[in-house]
């Protein structure tokens, strides 16, 4: 290295192994205007930030300034009708009740004889009782239990068409399509193998989060089917027959309904093929005349919870329960019967009982179970 190049003091590499630039003035000099270039955009950014915050503290400063002015004016403004009348007026808490309530308006009849085109007395009367009625007003709305939107709709429907939706599911489990008594009489399927084969559909469909209804849904379509179709069906059909019905009723009542990839591959386990399985959903659908809806236990079970016991509940929210019950009575009700219409679903004997008889036995065994848990009475002669 020349003399020339001696005054530039080069910056030691923290790059390890880079032989090439620690011989090189052109790079170390190259790094070193880079340095002061970033120094310098770094000290540009610095003094901007000030100037903003300098800008800042003027306008708030004169801001400041303004409003000070501004209410050393209204102090010599001459007192409005509103402003005199509204002067002295207050909120008063009223009593809590529990957590607390809601604030009640007391008016201050000291300066009701100041308001303009006022009598006095008959105006002091006056605002009086319209006081009187806004506390009425906050007291009623503070304890109203504002409810979803969901829950309105279902109101809605429970108060105009509950009775004609439980009267027409009446009558459409006594007509003869959907009377499901000795479906298996034609078949080598046994009561026990049905059995077992609806304790394998439960667990499919809660390991897959269908819902209650697409459970209640699949075997009235696998005994339907079994009650109307003239053709012997052996016991190796059994298998494809359950899938296939668990696939109609997922499309009909899930908002994410099973695929045919997944029937195939998870719950199929690849043994089915998929035009078999295309081609069984058609025959099920031609056999049943294509009516996939059907009364269930479940259907009159939900509507007994809810107008007998005021339990209910609307999607995935938290159930509804009566005054007066706790919320994990009310919830171990709910559960209890819905368990017992889906063990009822097992016996053979039952399942040629009408929907509404299974509905109405699963829930007054399950208030006996709970009367005997929680020591309490909760079967009477309104319940009944």
């Amino acid at each position: 290295m020349n003399q020339s190049s001696s005054h530039l003091r080069l910056q030691p590499l923290k790059e390890v192994g880079d032989v090439e630039n620690r011989h090189n003035p052109v790079a170390a000099l190259r790094r070193q205007v880079s340095s002061h270039v970033y120094q310098a955009k770094l000290l540009q950014k610095d003094m901007s930030r000030k100037s903003s915050q300098d800008k800042f503290m003027h306008n708030s400063q004169t801001s400041i300034a303004s409003n000070k002015a501004v209410a050393e004016a209204s102090k010599n403004r001459p007192q409005t009708s509103f402003r005199m009348a509204t002067k002295n007026t207050t909120f008063q808490e009223a009593p809590k009740q529990g957590s607390g309530g809601p604030k009640k308006l007391q008016i201050n009849k000291e300066n009701m004889g100041y308001l303009s085109n006022s009598n006095g007395s008959g105006q002091v009367e006056l605002l009086s009782v319209e006081a009187a009625a806004v506390n009425k007003a906050i007291e009623s709305v503070g304890s109203l239990a504002v409810p979803s939107e969901i829950e309105r709709e279902t109101m809605h429907v429970n108060l105009h068409y509950g009775a004609e939706i439980d009267e027409y599911q009446r009558e459409l489990e006594l007509e003869p399509a959907f009377n499901t008594a000795n479906s298996l009489k034609r078949h080598k399927v046994t009561p026990n193998l049905r059995a077992r084969m609806i304790d394998w559909m439960i667990e499919v469909l809660t390991n897959f989060k269908c819902d209650d209804q697409s459970f209640f849904l699949s075997v009235s379509l696998l005994d339907r089917y079994f009650k109307l179709k003239a053709e012997e069906r052996e016991i190796s059909d059994l298998h494809i027959i359950g899938v296939t019905a668990m696939f109609i009723a997922s499309k009909y009542e899930d908002i994410y309904p099973l695929k045919m990839k997944m029937v195939f591959e998870k719950i199929a386990h690849k043994k089915l093929p998929v035009e078999r399985i295309k081609q069984l959903e058609m025959d099920i659908l031609k056999t049943i005349k294509y009516r996939i809806p059907a009364p269930t236990s479940l259907d009159f079970l939900k509507y007994y919870l809810k107008q007998v016991l005021g339990i209910g509940r609307t999607g995935k929210t938290q159930p509804s329960q009566p005054e007066g019950q706790p919320a994990h009575e009310s919830l171990l009700i709910e559960k209890m019967s819905l368990y017992l219409a889906k063990m009822a679903l097992h016996d053979y004997d039952l399942q040629g009982r009408r929907p509404s008889l299974q509905a109405v036995g699963a829930l007054y065994v399950a208030l006996k179970i709970c009367e005997q848990l929680k020591k309490t009475q909760l079967i009477n002669a309104e319940t009944v």
